[in-house]
């Protein structure tokens, strides 16, 4: 009846069981065996190679397992037999990563369920060239690109995507475009700062100054606050560079026009006269300076002056100066100056007694030619030398001069002769009077320089 029982269970194993077959003997329990998932201790077997003279039950050398007893054991061979549970999944800790060249990062796998028999992992990249894995799923970086890393199980797997960039190229140095600056109270200036290697990953740059309060730094644009000396730093990367900020106040009208009246009024009068004429401090008087500006630069000026050729010989002269290299403030404070040139717009001779004789009638004259005007410099020029009129201040016959900011004007006339200035006016009122020659009209161009503490043209940008 046993052998029956055998030979039955055989057949029921060899239709329900997979099979795997280990040595059985005495060994036992030392060998392995696989079993499938249908294994219970008790009823299903799976066969198994038996050369054991122990194992009765023989079909070809081959022998079920049978536990019927119910201990867990093979009662022929007495190998322990338990069931084998299956991998069901891998899940990685990341599915995404980024690395830099020669980076490194381990991937952790996670195999389910705990109790799965064979929970041994395996490694492996895509491409090695791009990233490699070792069997402890450290990933190393080797060049840019993409790689796949899978992780596998029980031939359950699981992926995570490597992108592997260039390794960053630090700064190694850098050096601003300027080590030092001037400026005036609210003017800016830019600052570049150029770093090494070019092609330096990041490139941030942080300014700082100090000490604080005299000018402030934003992305290299420095605005002067007040007066003083502050150091600029630029740093990227541990380095640094410096500049060195001085701020001045800014200039007056009146520095401005000492600058001119020293510098420029000498040589402005010596050009527009004579070559012969002597010209010094003391004959070059009562200069009145118009400026042409770009920025805080000046470009141009004129200059009304009076040159003294005798006691009662006297130049009213305009002339026109154009600076080759514009006049900028730290020439004005370094009292330095370049090429110029100069032209002269207009001159006419004058006699202060005249002038001091016909005051009133100039200004009846100016008023009836050119409109009254309360603010201009007016002469008048006595053409009364004559063999019945040998002494100034006996004509008829006059040229008039009217200098505002904006031109200097000159007209000749004659005027019926009533033999004093009150008749002269009231003729001239009364257009008895008659005028010949051009008019002339010369435009003075600029901006009236004042002899006063302002600041020279207010606070311009550059």
């Amino acid at each position: 009846m046993k052998k029956l029982f055998a030979m039955l269970t055989s057949a029921v194993v060899l239709t329900a069981c997979a099979f795997s077959f280990a040595a059985c003997g005495d060994d036992t329990p030392k060998h392995t065996h696989d079993y499938g998932t249908q294994w219970v201790t008790n009823s299903t077997h799976h066969w198994h190679e038996c050369k054991n003279d122990g194992c009765d039950q023989k079909e070809k050398d081959k022998a079920a397992h049978i536990d019927n007893d119910n201990n867990g054991k093979c009662d022929t061979c007495d190998y322990t037999m338990s069931v084998k549970i299956p991998v069901a999944s891998v899940e990685l800790s990341q599915t995404e990563i980024t690395l830099e060249v020669d980076g490194t990062a381990t991937l952790t796998a996670a195999v389910t369920p705990d109790n799965a028999t064979n929970k041994t992992v395996t490694w492996e990249s895509d491409k090695e060239s791009i990233a490699t894995v070792d069997n402890t799923g450290k990933v190393t970086a080797i060049a840019e690109g993409t790689a796949k890393i899978t992780a596998t199980a029980d031939g359950k797997s699981a992926d995570c995507t490597v992108t592997v960039t260039a390794k960053p190229v630090p700064v190694t140095g850098i050096e601003l475009d300027k080590t030092a600056i001037t400026l005036e109270i609210d003017e800016t200036h830019t600052l570049t700062a150029t770093l090494a290697p070019d092609n330096a990953t990041d490139k941030t740059v942080t300014w700082t100054v100090a000490p604080s309060g005299v000018v402030s730094v934003e992305n290299g644009v420095i605005t002067a606050l007040k007066d003083g000396t502050a150091t600029i730093t630029a740093t990227a990367n541990g380095n640094s560079a410096n500049c060195t900020v001085t701020v001045n106040a800014p200039l007056t009208n009146a520095q401005v026009l000492k600058f001119l009246n020293d510098n420029v009024l000498l040589n402005a009068a010596k050009n527009c006269l004579s070559s012969s004429w002597e010209v010094n401090n003391e004959n070059v008087i009562n200069p009145t300076w118009y400026v042409t500006q770009y920025g805080k630069n000046i470009t141009n000026a004129n200059v009304v002056l009076t040159y003294i050729k005798a006691e009662n010989v006297y130049f009213i002269i305009l002339c026109k100066i154009e600076f080759v290299t514009p006049i900028t403030i730290q020439n004005i404070r370094n009292n330095e100056i370049e090429t110029l040139t100069y032209t002269r717009l207009y001159r006419n001779i004058i006699d202060p007694t005249i002038q001091a004789e016909h005051t009133d009638l100039t200004n009846a004259i100016c008023d009836k030619l050119f409109g009254e005007k309360t603010n201009a410099a007016r002469y008048i020029i006595d053409l009364g030398r004559t063999s019945t009129n040998p002494q100034y201040g006996d004509a008829v016959s006059f040229t008039v001069i009217e200098i505002i900011d904006i031109y200097v004007k000159e007209k000749s006339l004659t005027i019926s002769d009533d033999g004093d200035d009150i008749k002269l006016i009231e003729n001239i009122n009364n257009s008895k009077y008659y005028t010949y020659g051009e008019e002339k009209n010369v435009a003075i161009t600029g901006e009236k320089l004042e002899n006063n503490s302002a600041p020279f043209f207010g606070n311009s940008a550059d």
